[in-house]
């Protein structure tokens, strides 16, 4: 993100709804595109589209900018390859290429365009540019793009083991005898233990 209008762009709107119930919006605007599930794009931008069905559609926005910084569009993860590529305006060669991060050099690449950050922290997010010089001689230096790195999702946990405590079933008895027979529960009578498939939930001493 972003893309660039000379890769010549095609728009669709995601949803349930029909062609026809679709709307369009540029830069905050409704856009001359009402009714067209997708369309290729001559303009740069902001966009994104609606559907009653599912809402706002999330914004694109397409660029026609001198310089471009393009960062994947999925989701990022601690322990991803994150690539960092510098576009000169419809592919023009870039020279001396720098990087930023929060407005402060992260690297000054000795060759090429592209910056490989692996692997890839919480720390890493940030909103990142680049500068460089296009036709070779003129620097520019592009819009940031917004980069959020998240935590890995937590590990489901083990299925449990013969004899775990699975939870507390609470028996209140004054006298061993007060532990009755139940259908789904059997009871060890002389302590009041309370047992499930033959594992162990809780004790409770007579008192």
């Amino acid at each position: 993100m972003p893309v660039v209008l000379w890769d010549q762009v095609t728009l669709t709107c995601q949803g349930s709804e029909t062609a026809s119930a679709t709307t369009w919006y540029k830069d905050g605007q409704r856009w001359g595109q009402d009714g067209t599930e997708s369309f290729a794009v001559t303009e740069n931008g902001t966009c994104n589209c609606y559907r009653s069905g599912t809402g706002l559609n999330p914004p694109m926005t397409v660029s026609d900018d001198w310089l471009v910084l393009q960062v994947p569009a999925q989701a990022l993860v601690e322990g991803d390859t994150l690539t960092l590529l510098c576009r000169g305006w419809r592919d023009n060669s870039v020279t001396s290429v720098s990087l930023y991060r929060d407005g402060k050099n992260l690297e000054k690449l000795q060759a090429g365009t592209e910056l490989y950050l692996f692997p890839l922290e919480l720390n890493h997010s940030g909103h990142y540019s680049c500068s460089g010089g296009v036709f070779s001689f003129e620097l520019f230096h592009s819009e940031s793009v917004s980069v959020t790195v998240q935590g890995p999702p937590p590990e489901p946990p083990p299925p449990p083991e013969e004899g775990e405590v699975l939870y507390t079933h609470i028996v209140s008895t004054k006298q061993p005898g007060d532990c009755l027979p139940h259908p789904r529960w059997n009871y060890d009578v002389g302590n009041c233990l309370v047992l499930k498939e033959k594992r162990l939930l809780s004790k409770k001493e007579p008192s």
